[in-house]
């Protein structure tokens, strides 16, 4: 299967459609263009998508020149990631990553030696 831009009619082709937290939509209907069905009707394979912080789930489909989805439907699977807060620098982040790995273990020790204490 291809890549090509929408309106183009190239057999085995068809262009992304990014689905973000949605169901797949009808099969045999045109992709909705709303912010849960983004469009790369131009034939992009890349791009940069802004989420809200927290949970979300993403899914590719291919749609035909019309965006229609082929039969039977090229698509992935369905992945779930988490947007943090832009304002949250890298470095920040992975300082409270080590800072709860750090308070986990110590609270590892304490238990074992606790239990150890007991015998």
């Amino acid at each position: 299967m291809g890549v090509a831009p929408a309106g183009l009619d190239r057999p085995n082709s068809g262009h992304h459609h990014l689905l973000i937290d949605t169901d797949l939509p009808p099969l045999n209907e045109p992709i909705p263009n709303d912010f849960n069905h983004l469009h790369f009707g131009a034939g992009q394979t890349e791009a940069q998508v802004t989420l809200k912080p927290g949970p979300h789930t993403l899914q590719l489909l291919l749609g035909d020149k019309d965006h229609i989805p082929h039969s039977p439907p090229v698509m992935s699977p369905r992945i779930r990631v988490i947007a943090s807060d832009a304002t949250t620098s890298p470095q920040v982040a992975a300082a409270s990553v080590k800072k709860r790995r750090h308070a986990q273990a110590r609270s590892r020790n304490y238990h074992s030696s606790a239990a150890y204490r007991k015998y």
